[in-house]
């Protein structure tokens, strides 16, 4: 056989374990950015289902401060006082 013959198949089998491995490499680049990516938008949704909690609470603490509220007035240099 010939020598050149010899070194193409190695080049040609060489550039094929080249792409080969650059495929793989970037599929699991691309698998790990999914990865990521799903793991941002699982914490976003948590927060904001921690967020719509916290809006709850604070409508249910405006709902009792309401009534609260209408018993007082402000006075200009002694803070609230009860409305006569």
């Amino acid at each position: 056989m010939d020598l050149s013959l010899i070194f193409k198949i190695y080049c040609r089998n060489a550039a094929a374990v080249k792409i080969a491995t650059e495929e793989r490499d970037f599929n699991h680049l691309r698998n790990n950015q999914l990865q990521i990516s799903q793991g941002i938008a699982a914490g976003f949704k948590d927060i904001e289902g921690s967020l719509d909690q916290l809006h709850q609470q604070i409508v249910e603490i405006k709902a009792w401060l309401i009534p609260i509220k209408a018993l007082f007035t402000v006075t200009s240099h002694r803070g609230f006082r009860l409305r006569s």
